[in-house]
């Protein structure tokens, strides 16, 4: 078993939804390029133009874990600049794609036992979410408070959904739950490796990572792995989920029509999953779906997951994406509490909310400082609300997911608490007489 390093000379191009995958990248050896190109194909394998010691491997700290390659069972790492630091980028997957120069392989074997030497993350942060639900910004706020090291989207986490025997396409994608369970623990360990530089070369108490929406369906893996483990998950309302995918979709010129067998392949595709059942919710006569039709069976999907997982008995703490962005510090105050934060941290965790959480990729706004300019029309909102009323759960466009914040709650549980701990701190202070004071019933069951 050898550690191999290849420079990086090219990339395909990429789709942003696309998971990282080790043929993004073309390669070359030292004297020159052991590859051909045409139309963007690498035609060719090469060799390394390095082996590496596991001593050298462990000591540099630009190493990054980037994917796995289930056909020959290797974990790829990608070099990346030292002063590049993923906490901070939007995308981890994008971030290591665009600045890698170069790829490092070592078989899956060699990569647990490595990892069995790092550090394991005691109580991380697992951040799912459905999309357009704040999390960025929630990963971004995590790294602000200073006590939390997240990153968002390294792929080599939301890939397990897809190395899951049985989920994937190919025969070489098929692990057992037991070996995704050990996969789970090495790739935490080996992510947050200490000095590694792109965690910007700092070692912060906490650990969190976010993955992709997919990621909701390995969230009893991770559970397994990290039994001590805090689980997030950020969901939106349908009407408003749907228009902020449509104004991406437009934006980029996907905003077709789709024949439903068609749509059906290419996201069963995309997502790596039977996706069949939701025809259910379509009208018998419907064959064509439009753009919003599309999305909203997409939306049913990912609820359909979490909602697996909460029945399954896997903990976790549903938070909306309208009570993050409209009562922020509040929410935040709650979510931190519930992953074991001081309080504290809140102040510094809403800087993160200045600026565009996604600023300088696809998914970025027009003018951040604005809201959604495309707006659903009644025709759309019917369409949506026409399959939501076929299903048997998700009949409402503001369903309320079960384990959500509840705010209200929350705010009435804080107060009655501090109110208990003024009249604590009462009954301990002597009075000028050198008699306590007193607090009638009444008045301490109405606080």
């Amino acid at each position: 078993m050898q550690i191999e390093q290849y420079p990086i000379v090219g990339r395909r191009p990429r789709f942003a939804g696309s998971l990282a995958s080790v043929t993004d990248f073309l390669y070359a050896t030292c004297e020159q390029p052991s590859y051909a190109q045409k139309g963007g194909v690498e035609l060719r394998h090469c060799t390394p133009t390095t082996i590496l010691t596991v001593q050298e491997f462990l000591d540099n700290p630009h190493y990054s874990l980037y994917c796995f390659d289930p056909v020959e069972q290797r974990a790829i790492f990608v070099a990346l600049p030292p002063a590049l630091d993923l906490t901070l980028v939007p995308f981890a997957h994008q971030a290591q794609y665009e600045a890698a120069h170069h790829m490092v392989t070592m078989p899956i074997e060699l990569f647990h036992r490595l990892a069995q030497d790092l550090p394991t993350p005691t109580q991380p942060i697992f951040l799912y979410m459905a999309a357009r639900s704040g999390s960025t910004v929630l990963s971004h706020a995590l790294n602000a408070s200073g006590y939390v090291s997240s990153l968002s989207e390294p792929d080599a986490v939301t890939q397990l959904v897809h190395l899951r025997e049985g989920c994937g396409t190919e025969p070489a994608r098929g692990f057992h739950d037991e070996e995704l369970v050990a996969l789970a623990t090495s790739t935490m360990r080996h992510l947050f490796r200490p000095q590694a530089t792109h965690l910007g070369a700092q070692m912060r108490p906490r650990q969190a990572v976010k993955f992709r929406s997919e990621g909701v369906r390995v969230m009893d893996l991770f559970q397994r792995a990290f039994p001590t483990a805090v689980n997030l998950f950020l969901y939106r309302d349908t009407l408003g989920w749907v228009n902020s995918f449509q104004r991406i979709f437009t934006k980029l010129g996907l905003d077709e029509p789709l024949p439903v067998d068609e749509w059906q392949q290419l996201f069963e595709g995309f997502l790596q999953t039977d996706l069949c059942h939701l025809r259910r919710y379509l009208a018998p006569t419907c064959t064509v779906l439009s753009l919003v039709e599309q999305l909203t069976l997409w939306w049913i999907a990912i609820m359909e997951w979490y909602l697996a997982q909460w029945q399954q008995g896997t903990p976790v703490l549903a938070v909306r994406y309208q009570d993050l962005n409209t009562q922020r510090a509040l929410t935040l105050e709650a979510i931190f509490a519930h992953c074991g934060l001081l309080p504290t941290a809140v102040a510094p965790a809403l800087t993160a909310f200045a600026t565009d959480a996604q600023a300088g990729t696809a998914l970025a706004r027009d003018k951040p400082e604005q809201g959604a300019a495309l707006q659903l029309e009644a025709t759309a909102v019917a369409e949506i609300i026409a399959i939501l009323q076929r299903h048997p759960q998700l009949r409402h466009p503001h369903f309320w997911a079960p384990g959500t914040l509840d705010l209200t709650l929350y705010r009435n549980s804080r107060q009655l608490l501090r109110s208990r701990e003024e009249t604590a701190r009462m009954s301990d202070s002597p009075s000028p007489a050198g008699t306590r004071p007193t607090v009638s019933r009444q008045t301490a069951v109405h606080n």
